[in-house]
């Protein structure tokens, strides 16, 4: 009712007052930034998998020059997702979110953080405070890529505990790469 009484009489208006007082516009902004920056890369898994199974689905019904397109296909697919670093964080995600990373209970939030979950500038990968210098970024960069290393080099991680340390390592890499060094 305060809206209407603060001269908001039509439906657009309405709607945009309702929408910032409920806090709709504050969550959907949250989810494009959170999603926004993976859309393309989701987009790609997906063509991927589907792709992917295209031989088992279709064998049958495809003959040898339609097999071998489908094969070129699948190659530059699988091309691409070998040299995309975000498919291999996304399965680390997902493993995450599916409670299936329980050698590295305790490292969630970091997990998190480095793969972009909390922001991608470099100091919200690394946890610290807007304004930080590059020299410190690096340092802490640096200090972090140690520590993956070590574990994903002792052998004491298998499976997807020991996946999920090659991801956190490379993004360090990656990181510190973006950062000049």
């Amino acid at each position: 009712m305060t809206a209407i009484r603060d001269g908001r009489d039509t439906v657009r208006d309405l709607r945009a007052e309702l929408s910032a007082r409920s806090g709709m516009d504050e969550l959907r902004e949250k989810i494009v930034d959170h999603f926004g920056h993976r859309a393309a890369l989701l987009k790609f898994d997906t063509a991927r998998e589907r792709i992917g199974r295209m031989p088992h689905e279709l064998a049958a019904g495809l003959g040898a020059r339609d097999r071998a397109a489908l094969n070129r296909v699948i190659g530059i697919f699988t091309r691409l997702s070998l040299n995309e670093p975000g498919i291999d964080q996304l399965r680390v995600l997902h493993n995450l979110y599916t409670r299936r990373l329980a050698a590295l209970a305790g490292h969630e939030t970091e997990i998190r953080r480095i793969l972009g979950e909390h922001g991608r500038h470099p100091y919200q990968r690394l946890g610290l405070a807007p304004g930080t210098r590059v020299s410190a970024l690096r340092h802490e960069a640096g200090r972090r890529q140690c520590w993956w290393a070590v574990h994903w080099m002792s052998e004491s991680l298998h499976g997807p505990e020991r996946e999920a340390a090659g991801t956190m390592l490379r993004a360090y890499e990656y990181l510190l790469h973006e950062l000049g060094q």
